[in-house]
Protein backbone atom coordinates (compact mmCIF):
# COMPACT_ATOMS: atom_id res chain seq x y z
CA UNK A 1 0.00 0.00 0.00
CA UNK A 2 2.76 2.42 0.90
CA UNK A 3 4.48 1.86 -2.45
CA UNK A 4 1.27 2.45 -4.45
CA UNK A 5 0.57 5.74 -2.61
CA UNK A 6 4.16 6.92 -3.29
CA UNK A 7 3.79 6.16 -7.01
CA UNK A 8 0.46 7.97 -7.14
CA UNK A 9 1.85 11.07 -5.44
CA UNK A 10 4.86 11.07 -7.81
CA UNK A 11 2.56 10.90 -10.84
CA UNK A 12 0.48 13.78 -9.47
CA UNK A 13 3.64 15.86 -8.94
CA UNK A 14 4.83 15.19 -12.53
CA UNK A 15 1.40 16.14 -13.89
CA UNK A 16 1.40 19.32 -11.83
CA UNK A 17 4.83 20.39 -13.11
CA UNK A 18 3.78 19.69 -16.70
CA UNK A 19 0.63 21.76 -16.24
CA UNK A 20 2.68 24.64 -14.81
CA UNK A 21 5.03 24.55 -17.80
CA UNK A 22 2.11 24.63 -20.24
CA UNK A 23 0.55 27.60 -18.42
CA UNK A 24 3.93 29.41 -18.37
CA UNK A 25 4.31 28.97 -22.12
CA UNK A 26 0.81 30.33 -22.71
CA UNK A 27 1.36 33.40 -20.58
CA UNK A 28 4.90 33.95 -21.89
CA UNK A 29 5.18 36.90 -24.32
CA UNK A 30 6.45 36.05 -27.75
CA UNK A 31 9.34 38.44 -28.53
CA UNK A 32 9.65 39.56 -32.12
CA UNK A 33 13.03 38.98 -33.79
CA UNK A 34 15.31 42.02 -33.62
CA UNK A 35 15.19 44.16 -36.71
CA UNK A 36 18.49 44.73 -38.50
CA UNK A 37 20.10 48.11 -37.75
CA UNK A 38 19.50 50.53 -40.63
CA UNK A 39 22.46 52.86 -41.14
CA UNK A 40 21.53 54.54 -44.43
CA UNK A 41 18.57 55.98 -46.31
CA UNK A 42 18.16 56.77 -49.97
CA UNK A 43 16.04 58.68 -52.43
CA UNK A 44 15.86 58.35 -56.22
CA UNK A 45 14.56 60.81 -58.80
CA UNK A 46 13.62 59.02 -62.03
CA UNK A 47 13.73 60.48 -65.53
CA UNK A 48 14.85 63.96 -64.55
CA UNK A 49 15.00 66.34 -67.52
CA UNK A 50 18.74 66.96 -67.07
CA UNK A 51 21.52 65.12 -68.87
CA UNK A 52 23.80 62.95 -66.68
CA UNK A 53 26.83 65.02 -67.68
CA UNK A 54 25.25 68.25 -66.42
CA UNK A 55 24.01 66.54 -63.26
CA UNK A 56 27.51 65.22 -62.46
CA UNK A 57 28.92 68.76 -62.56
CA UNK A 58 26.80 69.50 -59.48
CA UNK A 59 26.97 66.05 -57.88
CA UNK A 60 30.76 66.10 -57.59
CA UNK A 61 30.58 69.24 -55.44
CA UNK A 62 28.50 67.69 -52.63
CA UNK A 63 29.73 64.11 -52.43
CA UNK A 64 30.94 63.35 -48.88
CA UNK A 65 29.65 66.65 -47.47
CA UNK A 66 27.25 67.09 -44.55
CA UNK A 67 23.64 67.46 -45.66
CA UNK A 68 23.38 71.05 -44.42
CA UNK A 69 26.68 71.97 -46.08
CA UNK A 70 25.64 70.30 -49.34
CA UNK A 71 22.35 72.21 -49.43
CA UNK A 72 24.23 75.46 -48.81
CA UNK A 73 26.59 74.74 -51.71
CA UNK A 74 23.75 73.91 -54.08
CA UNK A 75 21.91 77.10 -53.14
CA UNK A 76 24.89 79.12 -54.43
CA UNK A 77 25.68 77.11 -57.56
CA UNK A 78 24.01 78.55 -60.64
CA UNK A 79 23.43 75.29 -62.53
CA UNK A 80 20.27 73.77 -63.98
CA UNK A 81 20.67 70.58 -61.93
CA UNK A 82 21.23 72.34 -58.57
CA UNK A 83 17.56 72.60 -57.42
CA UNK A 84 16.82 69.03 -58.57
CA UNK A 85 19.80 67.55 -56.70
CA UNK A 86 18.92 69.62 -53.61
CA UNK A 87 15.37 68.25 -53.70
CA UNK A 88 16.64 64.64 -53.84
CA UNK A 89 19.04 65.24 -50.93
CA UNK A 90 16.21 66.73 -48.86
CA UNK A 91 14.05 63.70 -49.67
CA UNK A 92 16.80 61.26 -48.61
CA UNK A 93 17.38 63.22 -45.39
CA UNK A 94 13.63 63.20 -44.64
CA UNK A 95 13.55 59.41 -45.14
CA UNK A 96 16.47 59.02 -42.72
CA UNK A 97 14.88 61.24 -40.06
CA UNK A 98 11.25 60.06 -40.27
CA UNK A 99 11.68 56.37 -41.09
CA UNK A 100 14.89 55.44 -39.27
CA UNK A 101 15.09 58.04 -36.45
CA UNK A 102 18.50 59.36 -37.50
CA UNK A 103 19.85 62.67 -36.22
CA UNK A 104 19.65 65.50 -38.72
CA UNK A 105 22.90 67.19 -37.64
CA UNK A 106 24.93 64.01 -38.22
CA UNK A 107 23.71 63.14 -41.71
CA UNK A 108 26.08 63.32 -44.68
CA UNK A 109 25.91 62.48 -48.38
CA UNK A 110 27.62 59.08 -48.52
CA UNK A 111 26.79 58.23 -52.14
CA UNK A 112 25.38 60.27 -54.98
CA UNK A 113 25.43 59.45 -58.68
CA UNK A 114 23.52 60.03 -61.92
CA UNK A 115 22.72 57.29 -64.43
CA UNK A 116 21.22 57.41 -67.91
CA UNK A 117 17.41 57.57 -68.07
CA UNK A 118 14.94 57.53 -70.91
CA UNK A 119 15.87 59.06 -74.24
CA UNK A 120 13.03 60.96 -75.87
CA UNK A 121 13.08 61.36 -79.62
CA UNK A 122 11.93 64.71 -80.97
CA UNK A 123 12.07 66.56 -84.28
CA UNK A 124 13.42 70.02 -84.86
CA UNK A 125 11.34 71.69 -87.61
CA UNK A 126 13.17 73.47 -90.39
CA UNK A 127 12.21 75.34 -93.54
CA UNK A 128 11.52 73.50 -96.78
CA UNK A 129 10.95 70.18 -95.06
CA UNK A 130 14.53 69.77 -93.77
CA UNK A 131 13.52 68.71 -90.24
CA UNK A 132 16.13 66.89 -88.18
CA UNK A 133 15.83 64.48 -85.28
CA UNK A 134 16.70 65.30 -81.68
CA UNK A 135 17.38 63.05 -78.70
CA UNK A 136 16.59 64.55 -75.31
CA UNK A 137 18.34 62.65 -72.55
CA UNK A 138 17.15 62.21 -68.97
CA UNK A 139 18.86 60.87 -65.87
CA UNK A 140 18.15 58.93 -62.69
CA UNK A 141 19.68 60.71 -59.66
CA UNK A 142 20.33 58.56 -56.57
CA UNK A 143 21.31 59.92 -53.16
CA UNK A 144 22.33 57.80 -50.14
CA UNK A 145 22.70 59.54 -46.78
CA UNK A 146 24.28 58.02 -43.69
CA UNK A 147 24.70 59.03 -40.07
CA UNK A 148 28.17 59.76 -38.81
CA UNK A 149 29.15 57.63 -35.82
CA UNK A 150 30.64 59.42 -32.83
CA UNK A 151 30.27 62.92 -34.24
CA UNK A 152 32.48 64.43 -36.93
CA UNK A 153 35.29 62.14 -38.05
CA UNK A 154 38.78 63.57 -38.41
CA UNK A 155 41.29 62.86 -41.14
CA UNK A 156 43.77 60.02 -40.73
CA UNK A 157 46.28 61.09 -43.37
CA UNK A 158 50.05 60.67 -42.83
CA UNK A 159 52.82 62.27 -44.84
CA UNK A 160 54.28 59.62 -47.19
CA UNK A 161 57.75 61.11 -46.66
CA UNK A 162 57.63 61.17 -42.86
CA UNK A 163 56.29 57.61 -42.74
CA UNK A 164 59.30 56.33 -44.72
CA UNK A 165 62.05 58.06 -42.72
CA UNK A 166 64.46 55.35 -41.65
CA UNK A 167 63.29 52.95 -44.38
CA UNK A 168 64.24 54.54 -47.70
CA UNK A 169 64.34 58.23 -46.69
CA UNK A 170 66.70 60.16 -44.42
CA UNK A 171 66.28 63.19 -42.19
CA UNK A 172 66.87 66.59 -43.77
CA UNK A 173 68.42 67.84 -40.52
CA UNK A 174 71.11 65.63 -38.98
CA UNK A 175 72.52 66.75 -35.64
CA UNK A 176 72.37 66.02 -31.93
CA UNK A 177 71.92 68.68 -29.23
CA UNK A 178 71.26 68.88 -25.52
CA UNK A 179 68.20 70.53 -23.99
CA UNK A 180 69.91 73.90 -23.96
CA UNK A 181 70.80 74.03 -27.68
CA UNK A 182 67.91 72.08 -29.19
CA UNK A 183 65.44 74.96 -29.54
CA UNK A 184 68.16 77.26 -30.91
CA UNK A 185 69.25 74.73 -33.55
CA UNK A 186 65.66 74.06 -34.59
CA UNK A 187 64.91 77.77 -35.04
CA UNK A 188 68.14 78.25 -37.01
CA UNK A 189 67.17 75.42 -39.38
CA UNK A 190 63.79 77.04 -40.03
CA UNK A 191 65.43 80.42 -40.73
CA UNK A 192 68.01 78.87 -43.08
CA UNK A 193 65.37 77.12 -45.18
CA UNK A 194 63.19 80.22 -45.23
CA UNK A 195 66.12 82.33 -46.43
CA UNK A 196 67.11 79.88 -49.17
CA UNK A 197 63.57 79.41 -50.51
CA UNK A 198 62.94 83.17 -50.52
CA UNK A 199 66.19 84.47 -52.04
CA UNK A 200 67.19 81.64 -54.39
CA UNK A 201 63.95 80.87 -56.22
CA UNK A 202 65.54 81.21 -59.65
CA UNK A 203 67.79 78.20 -58.95
CA UNK A 204 64.70 75.95 -58.47
CA UNK A 205 65.41 74.71 -54.96
CA UNK A 206 64.35 71.13 -54.23
CA UNK A 207 65.26 70.93 -50.54
CA UNK A 208 67.94 71.89 -48.02
CA UNK A 209 69.84 69.46 -45.81
CA UNK A 210 71.73 70.61 -42.71
CA UNK A 211 74.44 68.71 -40.82
CA UNK A 212 76.08 69.79 -37.56
CA UNK A 213 79.17 68.29 -35.95
CA UNK A 214 80.82 69.16 -32.69
CA UNK A 215 84.16 71.00 -33.00
CA UNK A 216 86.70 72.43 -30.57
CA UNK A 217 85.43 75.98 -30.97
CA UNK A 218 81.69 75.28 -31.43
CA UNK A 219 79.99 73.47 -34.29
CA UNK A 220 80.82 72.78 -37.94
CA UNK A 221 77.64 73.28 -39.96
CA UNK A 222 77.27 72.03 -43.51
CA UNK A 223 74.35 73.37 -45.56
CA UNK A 224 73.60 71.33 -48.69
CA UNK A 225 71.29 73.09 -51.15
CA UNK A 226 69.75 70.75 -53.74
CA UNK A 227 68.80 72.69 -56.87
CA UNK A 228 67.90 72.02 -60.49
CA UNK A 229 70.09 74.96 -61.67
CA UNK A 230 73.14 74.98 -59.38
CA UNK A 231 75.04 77.32 -61.72
CA UNK A 232 72.64 80.11 -60.79
CA UNK A 233 73.23 79.25 -57.16
CA UNK A 234 77.01 79.50 -57.49
CA UNK A 235 77.01 82.65 -59.59
CA UNK A 236 79.80 84.19 -61.62
CA UNK A 237 83.13 83.22 -60.03
CA UNK A 238 81.27 82.05 -56.93
CA UNK A 239 79.88 85.49 -56.06
CA UNK A 240 76.34 84.30 -55.26
CA UNK A 241 77.34 81.37 -53.10
CA UNK A 242 79.84 83.53 -51.18
CA UNK A 243 77.06 86.01 -50.44
CA UNK A 244 74.78 83.16 -49.32
CA UNK A 245 77.53 81.80 -47.10
CA UNK A 246 78.01 85.21 -45.45
CA UNK A 247 74.25 85.59 -44.85
CA UNK A 248 73.94 82.09 -43.42
CA UNK A 249 76.88 82.72 -41.09
CA UNK A 250 74.84 85.54 -39.52
CA UNK A 251 71.95 83.14 -38.95
CA UNK A 252 74.11 80.25 -37.71
CA UNK A 253 75.90 82.10 -34.93
CA UNK A 254 78.91 80.42 -33.37
CA UNK A 255 79.24 77.89 -36.21
CA UNK A 256 81.74 77.33 -38.97
CA UNK A 257 79.53 77.35 -42.09
CA UNK A 258 80.12 75.40 -45.27
CA UNK A 259 77.68 75.68 -48.20
CA UNK A 260 77.44 73.07 -50.98
CA UNK A 261 75.44 73.43 -54.18
CA UNK A 262 74.20 70.00 -55.27
CA UNK A 263 72.55 69.32 -58.59
CA UNK A 264 69.31 67.39 -58.90
CA UNK A 265 70.08 65.18 -61.89
CA UNK A 266 66.47 64.48 -62.86
CA UNK A 267 64.17 67.36 -61.83
CA UNK A 268 61.10 65.66 -63.32
CA UNK A 269 61.36 62.93 -60.66
CA UNK A 270 61.41 65.47 -57.81
CA UNK A 271 57.97 66.14 -56.35
CA UNK A 272 58.92 69.58 -55.01
CA UNK A 273 60.16 70.83 -58.37
CA UNK A 274 57.17 69.37 -60.18
CA UNK A 275 54.75 71.03 -57.74
CA UNK A 276 56.56 74.35 -58.16
CA UNK A 277 56.31 74.01 -61.95
CA UNK A 278 52.55 73.40 -61.79
CA UNK A 279 52.17 76.41 -59.47
CA UNK A 280 54.13 78.64 -61.85
CA UNK A 281 51.94 77.50 -64.76
CA UNK A 282 48.81 78.34 -62.78
CA UNK A 283 50.20 81.78 -61.94
CA UNK A 284 50.77 82.33 -65.67
CA UNK A 285 47.03 81.68 -66.20
CA UNK A 286 47.43 78.22 -67.72
CA UNK A 287 44.60 75.70 -67.44
CA UNK A 288 44.86 73.64 -64.25
CA UNK A 289 43.90 70.51 -66.17
CA UNK A 290 46.53 71.05 -68.87
CA UNK A 291 49.23 71.86 -66.31
CA UNK A 292 48.58 68.67 -64.34
CA UNK A 293 48.48 66.45 -67.42
CA UNK A 294 51.75 67.92 -68.73
CA UNK A 295 53.44 67.42 -65.35
CA UNK A 296 52.28 63.78 -65.21
CA UNK A 297 53.55 63.18 -68.76
CA UNK A 298 56.96 64.68 -67.88
CA UNK A 299 57.34 62.54 -64.77
CA UNK A 300 56.29 59.35 -66.54
CA UNK A 301 58.71 60.07 -69.37
CA UNK A 302 61.50 60.51 -66.80
CA UNK A 303 60.87 56.98 -65.47
CA UNK A 304 58.32 57.35 -62.66
CA UNK A 305 56.25 54.24 -61.90
CA UNK A 306 53.25 56.41 -61.08
CA UNK A 307 52.24 60.04 -60.53
CA UNK A 308 49.32 61.63 -58.73
CA UNK A 309 48.51 65.36 -58.67
CA UNK A 310 45.81 67.50 -57.09
CA UNK A 311 44.94 71.19 -57.31
CA UNK A 312 42.55 72.77 -54.79
CA UNK A 313 40.93 76.19 -54.58
CA UNK A 314 38.83 78.42 -56.81
CA UNK A 315 39.67 76.56 -59.99
CA UNK A 316 39.11 78.65 -63.09
CA UNK A 317 37.79 81.50 -60.95
CA UNK A 318 34.75 79.50 -59.77
CA UNK A 319 32.76 80.86 -56.84
CA UNK A 320 32.88 77.54 -54.95
CA UNK A 321 36.29 76.08 -54.15
CA UNK A 322 36.88 72.45 -55.07
CA UNK A 323 39.65 69.93 -55.68
CA UNK A 324 40.51 68.19 -58.92
CA UNK A 325 43.33 65.76 -59.53
CA UNK A 326 44.73 63.22 -61.98
CA UNK A 327 46.61 59.96 -61.59
CA UNK A 328 48.66 57.77 -63.90
CA UNK A 329 50.42 54.53 -62.98
CA UNK A 330 50.70 53.12 -59.45
CA UNK A 331 51.13 55.19 -56.29
CA UNK A 332 51.01 52.71 -53.35
CA UNK A 333 51.07 55.13 -50.40
CA UNK A 334 50.76 52.41 -47.72
CA UNK A 335 53.52 50.16 -49.11
CA UNK A 336 56.58 51.18 -47.12
CA UNK A 337 59.11 49.67 -49.51
CA UNK A 338 57.80 51.93 -52.29
CA UNK A 339 59.91 55.03 -52.79
CA UNK A 340 57.24 57.76 -52.69
CA UNK A 341 58.12 61.44 -52.95
CA UNK A 342 55.51 64.01 -51.86
CA UNK A 343 55.45 67.80 -51.92
CA UNK A 344 53.01 70.70 -51.98
CA UNK A 345 53.17 74.23 -53.30
CA UNK A 346 50.99 77.34 -53.55
CA UNK A 347 50.04 79.38 -56.60
CA UNK A 348 49.02 83.01 -56.09
CA UNK A 349 46.29 83.86 -58.62
CA UNK A 350 43.90 86.83 -58.98
CA UNK A 351 41.11 84.65 -57.54
CA UNK A 352 43.10 83.57 -54.48
CA UNK A 353 45.65 80.92 -53.58
CA UNK A 354 45.57 77.48 -55.18
CA UNK A 355 47.13 74.53 -53.40
CA UNK A 356 49.12 71.99 -55.42
CA UNK A 357 50.01 68.47 -54.23
CA UNK A 358 52.21 65.97 -56.06
CA UNK A 359 52.95 62.30 -55.32
CA UNK A 360 55.64 60.47 -57.35
CA UNK A 361 56.37 56.74 -57.11
CA UNK A 362 59.93 55.90 -58.15
CA UNK A 363 59.48 52.15 -57.65
CA UNK A 364 60.42 49.85 -54.80
CA UNK A 365 63.49 50.66 -52.72
CA UNK A 366 65.14 47.36 -53.74
CA UNK A 367 64.56 48.12 -57.45
CA UNK A 368 65.00 51.84 -57.99
CA UNK A 369 67.03 54.04 -55.72
CA UNK A 370 66.45 57.76 -55.38
CA UNK A 371 67.99 59.78 -58.24
CA UNK A 372 71.69 60.29 -57.76
CA UNK A 373 72.63 63.79 -56.77
CA UNK A 374 76.27 64.82 -56.95
CA UNK A 375 78.04 67.89 -55.68
CA UNK A 376 78.91 70.41 -58.36
CA UNK A 377 82.56 71.10 -58.87
CA UNK A 378 83.56 74.44 -57.53
CA UNK A 379 81.00 74.48 -54.72
CA UNK A 380 82.32 76.34 -51.71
Amino acid sequence: MAETTKKATAKKAVKATKAKKVEAKKTEKVEAPAKPLITSARAIAHDVRVTPRKARLVIDLVRGKDVNVALGILANVNKAASPIVAKVIKSAAANAINNFNMEEDRLYVAEIYANDGLRMKRFLPRAKGSASGLVKRTSHITVVVKQRSGGVTMGQKVSPVGMRVGINRDWHSRWFANDKDFSRFLLEDVKVRRYVNKNLKSALISHVEIERRKADNGYKTRVMIFAAHPAMLIGQEGATINRVKADLAKILKGSEVKVDAIEVKNPDLDATLLAQWIASELENRASFRTAQKKAIARARKAGAKGVKTMVSGRLGGADIARSEGYKDGIVPLTTLRSNIDFANAEAVTPYGRLGVKVWICRGNSNEVAAPRQEAVKGAK
